[in-house]
Parts: structure tokens; C-alpha cells; sequence
């Protein structure tokens, strides 16, 4: 906004003909202001960007609906597996740029609708959003859907859930219900998450540690990983480790009893002390947590009238009077031929037509950030009545505040990026890449960054991220060569060293998943002493989300390591010790015949080969040249694969695996006699840029 008067919203067009490169807001109001908002008309600012906030979101919610269909489609015929990938969270992953969370959500979403046709088309044409949606998913019946929805009209969001919950209670008490209702309430209510966009209450915790505990760290979380059989996120490792090092402590139970009892008699160790200056007790006027809990002043069971409601009111009214040209139920959105599916599509098709709906929702998703960022920068929502931006959300855009802060956050992180932003904006650069590179790159190594993200898969993207997460790399990803050029990486040696394109191999850039399974094959016995003499040198700072109830356990962790060392303790040499206990009872056995037979899991990092495969379990050994066809079992002629990549994918011709020179494998997705494959990577690599390094091998495995 700039400091003379704002330029009034254009006249909104009644129908919207979108288009991945369509022009969705003025340039005036997406261009970044300077300066504070001094000199900005704020109440006439907040009016202009609500109208093109809820604009904007009632615009992406007939493409959302399009993008759950043709998802659903593609998992009912196992389409995923027709292109090569075990499961339909992978495909999103790598082919659409979208997290595995709001796959769920979309599956969810379009899954639930399909039973109610009303609903999906008062969702469709912007009538109720989504937080509404939400709502009369768990009470919506195909028998008064319509009351629900002229209800939803006439009410806010927080009285409609109010509503919502007593109609639910009234159902469970009243004997018998249709049997309908009956299972598709309880159904709803059960899956009232997956199609939620806000994330559980939780909070971020952070430690800074010298460079090899961080090391150890990974190790730790890695083998966490492995025994569980899945690519977790770090906080469900966390639990796991945590929990080991407390059921360890002996007699825990007593020795809880005896701190909870020197705090409450007034009598602190110095780590009880150390412990509550770094986690201070919440208070009663500490910011609300996230995820559901009320604000202050704010009613749970909904008695008494708030004031931002009548305000709210109003407000509809008054907004509605000073620009009619943006109707109250939003315009009319005409999506492209391309996404339109047919009965005859097959799963190549519905491939191109989902990437082309998301490079329409980026495009959506952009604007929508940029207008957000501006809106709680200058906190705007205020103007409007509401006193916080998570109350403004929900009620005016029907957006969970956790998506929200989402696109704020790489809105903000994108500003110096110009290449990164323009590539997502574009839909060259899929959700899960540009967020993944708006942690690590800087305005120096944007450009090798982006070269990098366009020829890897997304596995092998977030383990060059991962290298870099102490910060922004000035030189940009490990896994280029010194001319930008991709490094091939195999499991057992990391960058390929002998490769003519390549040329000499940097000894830092192997990947932390290929090299994994050497770096823990090592007794955990070194790291018995972490805690002492390693505070010099480098450090790094370590960071994730947990639940709070997953973080009420690690803070305990924490009090009890510095109340048995009776004296403080830093965070990371709590953590050093926590580490060296898990790592001594999980880390891998010295047994020579336990290493024999599980040689190959080893070296592969216990994780499907196949390009962009998440799965760690159910794992089996691949013979790369059949033995049917004289393979033999020599370990270059190995390969670990999961189940459905082996059994569906190779066994029934939907994936092809060759063997290069230097232990590294081509693969063909989906591979067809006419067409040819459905996508082609060496390792983690596509084919486009892979090529080069393996040329002569390459063009004889092809002829």
C-alpha cells in the first residue's frame, strides 16, 4: 500500500476463466510497500484486501474440489502404481509438489462430498467455505443438507459450531437414529482431522549443539526411524528416544516423586533451577495455544454474546453496500478443458491433468500469500473487529489458520528470492520444492538451488536441505560439482568419483540417507562422553515441532538428566547423555553374522532404492538381473526394494531397473511400447540431467 490513498478494488468479474497464468489481483495491490503503514488509509486498506482475501479463497475452493476428484480417481484404480510409485502420497510428493497431510485432507474432502451433492455445490460455487464445510460434514445427511446450508448462510462460524456440537450430542442421545445418519456421523466425527487444516497444539523446541552432537542426533533419529518402520517426523523420534532414556532411569518413579516434592517445599537443585529458567511455567496471560483452545474472554459452550460478533454483523452489511460487485457467494469460476477428466483417461492423462490444476492453485496459493503477509504485517484484521488473524480466517476466509501461517511464512521467506518466488508463482517449482528451498537457499545460491530442485526427486532434495540447515549455504547444495552440475550419488560411495562429467568428486557432498548405513554401523560407545569436551568448535542449532504432550515429556527428560547430575546443564549436554543411552541399547550390533546377513540393508540405508519411495519397511532384496536370467547373487547385483516396488512395480512390468557403471541404477517408470516411459531417473536424478554422465552406458542399455 503506498502512502497515498489506495487504489479502490477493480469491479470483480462475475465469471473467472482460470488458467495457471491467469491475472488474479491488481499488480497495485500485490506490489510489496515500503516503509510501516504510516501515511496508510488502514480501515479503507483492511476492506480492499478482505474483499480479494475471501475473493481469492472462494476462487481455489472449486479447484481444491477438482484436485480431491481426480485424486480419488487415481487412487480407486491404483493409478499411482500404473506410474510407478507405491503409493499415492509418493506421487503427490514428487510429480504435484503437495505434502502427504493435505492429500489426506483433499481425499478426505471430495470423498465425503461425493455423498452429498448440495453441500459440494454450495462448497463449489463459494456459498459456505471450508471451515464450514468442516462443520456440516459431521451432521450433513443427504436429508437436510439444504437446512444446513441455509443455516451456515444466516450465521458465524463459531455459532454454527455451536450448533454443530449440540446436534451431535442430541444424536447420540436419541435411540434409534437412521442408520445412515447414524454411520455417517460417526464417521465424520471420527475424520474430523483429515479434513481440518489446523495442526494439533504443539510449539517448536530449539537447542544449540556443537557440530557432533548434532551428528549424533541424526544418527539417533535415523535409527528411530528404522525401528519403526517409516520416514517419521522427528517429533515421533523424539518420543521414542526420550521415552527409552526415562524407562532406563531407575526407580523413575520415585525419583519424579522426590523433585515434584523439593519444588513444592520450596527446595531446588541446581538442575531444578536450571530447569525452570528454561522452561518457565506458563500463565494466565500468556498467548492462547494453538489448535482449538479458546482465547481469553472467548465462551467454550457459547453463552453470552461477544462483541466482535455483532461487529462482524455489521460489517457483512456495510461491505457488502460499498461494493456490490463482489457478490456475497463469489464469481463463477470456469476451469480449463485440460482438467476436465473423461471416462477413458488413463493414468498418464490424470497425471497431466493434476499438474496442471496445481500450477492453477500455486498461482491461487501466491496471491493468497501475498495479500496475507501484508494483512498481519500491519495487523489489519484489527480494523475489522477481530483480535486476532486466526479468528479473522476462520470467520471471513474459511481458512485454517496453520494454512494460513504456512503461506505467510514462505511469502516472507520468498521476498529475497525473486528466481525461487517466480518459479512457484509459475508452477515450475512445486509447493514441497519451494518451501524446502526457501529454508536453505540465500540470494547467491538461489540459482544453483533451483538447478538443483529441477533434476532431483524430492527425496533426494530434503537430504541436501538437511546438510544445510544450519543456515543459508553461500555456496549453495553439496550435491553440485564446481560447473553446477548434478553429482550422482550411490549408497555405497556417495558422489560418483570416477564419472567423466562429474570430475572429482567432493568428499563432503555425500548424502546423510546413502551414508547412513555406514555411519552407524559403528559402536555407540563413542559417544558415551559426548557431554564433556565438545562444546568447542562449530555449532549448529536443532529445531522441530512436537505435540505438547511429546513436549511436557522432553522438558521432563531434561529436568530429570540435570537433577541426577545434580548441577546445571545446558540443553545439549542433556541431550548428549539421552543420546548415548538410546544409542548403546538401539545402535547396530558388532555381530559379524548379523552384519553378513543383513549386508545390503546396511549399505542401502534401509529404504527403497526406487527414486522418491518413502517406504522403510516391508523391505526385500531385488535381484537387478534376474536370476532366471543368470543373475547372480554377487552384492553388485543387489538392490533393497519395498514390496510393492518389487512385486507391483518390477514383477509386473510397471518399473524397470538397469544396472550403469559405478554401482548406479537407471530407472523407467510406467513403461509403454508406443509412449516409452513414464519418467526416467539414474538414482535420485531424472534422466534430462543424468544423461551427460552416463552417455555410453546409457545409450547402449537404450539401443
Amino acid at each position: 500500500m503506498s502512502a497515498a490513498r489506495p487504489a479502490a478494488s477493480p469491479a470483480a468479474e462475475s465469471v473467472v476463466h482460470l488458467a495457471s497464468a491467469t491475472a488474479l489481483v491488481p499488480e497495485e495491490i500485490l506490489a510489496t510497500p515500503r516503509g510501516g503503514s504510516r501515511g496508510m488509509f488502514r480501515d479503507l486498506a483492511a476492506l480492499v484486501l478482505d474483499r480479494h482475501l475471501r475473493r481469492l479463497v472462494r476462487i481455489r475452493q472449486p479447484v481444491d474440489l477438482r484436485l480431491g476428484l481426480l485424486l480419488v480417481r487415481v487412487d480407486s484404480c491404483s493409478g499411482h502404481l500404473a506410474l510407478g510409485f507405491a503409493r499415492l502420497s509418493d506421487y503427490a510428493t514428487e510429480r504435484l509438489g503437495l505434502p502427504a497431510r493435505r492429500v489426506q485432507t483433499l481425499l478426505a474432502l471430495a470423498r465425503r462430498l461425493a455423498e452429498l451433492p448440495r453441500l459440494a455445490a454450495a462448497f463449489e460455487a463459494g456459498i459456505i467455505s471450508l471451515s464450514q464445510v468442516r462443520l456440516l460434514l459431521r451432521v450433513a445427511t443427504a436429508a437436510n443438507e439444504a437446512g444446513w446450508i441455509e443455516r451456515a448462510g444466516e450465521t458465524t462460524v463459531r455459532r454454527l459450531e455451536i450448533a454443530v456440537r449440540a446436534a451431535v450430542s442430541e444424536a447420540g442421545a436419541a435411540a434409534p437414529l437412521e442408520e445412515g445418519a447414524a454411520n455417517g456421523g460417526a464417521a465424520a466425527a471420527d475424520d474430523d482431522a483429515a479434513v481440518d487444516d489446523d495442526a494439533p497444539a504443539g510449539e517448536f523446541i530449539a537447542f544449540d549443539a556443537p557440530a557432533a552432537i548434532h551428528a549424533r542426533w541424526e544418527q539417533a533419529l535415523e535409527i528411530a526411524r528404522r525401528s519403526a518402520g517409516a520416514g517419521d517426523p522427528a517429533w515421533r523420534s523424539v518420543e521414542f528416544i526420550v521415552a527409552d532414556y526415562l524407562s532406563g532411569v531407575p526407580d523413575l518413579a520415585a525419583l519424579l516423586a522426590r523433585m515434584s516434592g523439593a519444588r513444592s517445599g520450596g527446595e531446588r537443585s541446581a538442575g531444578d533451577a536450571a530447569a525452570a529458567d528454561a522452561f518457565p511455567a506458563r500463565s494466565a496471560g500468556d498467548p492462547p495455544c494453538p489448535g482449538g483452545t479458546p482465547c481469553p474472554g472467548e465462551s467454550v459452550d457459547g453463552t453470552g454474546i461477544e462483541l466482535f460478533e455483532e461487529v462482524l454483523a455489521g460489517l457483512e452489511a456495510e461491505v457488502t453496500s460499498r461494493d456490490p460487485a463482489i457478490p456475497s457467494d463469489g464469481p463463477v469460476v470456469v476451469l480449463p478443458d485440460s482438467v476436465q477428466e473423461t471416462a477413458a483417461d488413463t493414468a498418464v492423462d490424470l497425471d497431466a491433468r493434476l499438474r496442471e490444476l496445481v500450477r492453477i492453485r500455486q498461482n491461487i496459493s501466491w496471491n493468497l500469500g501475498r495479500l496475507l503477509r501484508l494483512f498481519a504485517d500491519r495487523r489489519l484484521y484489527r480494523e475489522l473487529g477481530f483480535m486476532s488473524l486466526a479468528r479473522f480466517c476462520r470467520e471471513r476466509l474459511g481458512l485454517g489458520v496453520r494454512r494460513a501461517w504456512l503461506l505467510i511464512g514462505l511469502e516472507r521467506r520468498l521476498v529475497m528470492l525473486p528466481g525461487i518466488a517466480h518459479a512457484y508463482r509459475s508452477g515450475a517449482l512445486s509447493w514441497v520444492r519451494a518451501s524446502t528451498l526457501a529454508r536453505v537457499a540465500s540470494e547467491v545460491s538461489e540459482q544453483r538451488w533451483l538447478r538443483l530442485a529441477a533434476a532431483v526427486t524430492v527425496r533426494r532434495l530434503l537430504e541436501e536441505a538437511a546438510l544445510a540447515e544450519g543456515g543459508p549455504s553461500p555456496r549453495g547444495p553439496r550435491g553440485l560439482d564446481a560447473d553446477g552440475r548434478v553429482q550422482l550419488l550411490t549408497p555405497t560411495r556417495g558422489p560418483a568419483e570416477t564419472s567423466p562429467a562429474t570430475g572429482p568428486a567432493n568428499g563432503s557432498a555425500s548424502m546423510a540417507g546413502h551414508v547412513a548405513g555406514a555411519g552407524l554401523v559403528a559402536g555407540a560407545g563413542h559417544v558415551a562422553g559426548a557431554g564433556q569436551g565438545s562444546e568447542t568448535g562449530s555449532r549448529t542449532r536443532i529445531r522441530f515441532w512436537s505435540p505438547y504432550e511429546v513436549a511436557s515429556l522432553w522438558h521432563e527428560a531434561l529436568e530429570v538428566c540435570r537433577y541426577r547430575a545434580g548441577r546445571p546443564l545446558d540443553d545439549w549436554e542433556c541431550v548428549a547423555s539421552i543420546l548415548a543411552s538410546f544409542l548403546d541399547t538401539w545402535g547396530v550390533r558388532a555381530d559379524p553374522a548379523w552384519r553378513r546377513r543383513y549386508r545390503i540393508f546396511e549399505r542401502d540405508g534401509w529404504r527403497c532404492r526406487v527414486p522418491g519411495c518413502s517406504s522403510r519397511r516391508n523391505l526385500q532384496v531385488h535381484h537387478i538381473d534376474f536370476r532366471s536370467h543368470g543373475g547372480t547373487d554377487d552384492d553388485a547385483n543387489l538392490a533393497v526394494l519395498c514390496a510393492a516396488h518389487h512385486l507391483q512395480g518390477i514383477h509386473r512390468n510397471r518399473l524397470r531397473c538397469h544396472a550403469l557403471p559405478d554401482g548406479l541404477l537407471a530407472w523407467e517408470f510406467g513403461p509403454d511400447p508406443i509412449r516409452g516411459p513414464f519418467a526416467r531417473y539414474v538414482e535420485d536424478v531424472e534422466w534430462s540431467a543424468a544423461r551427460a554422465a552416463v552417455a555410453p552406458a546409457a545409450d547402449a542399455l537404450r539401443g
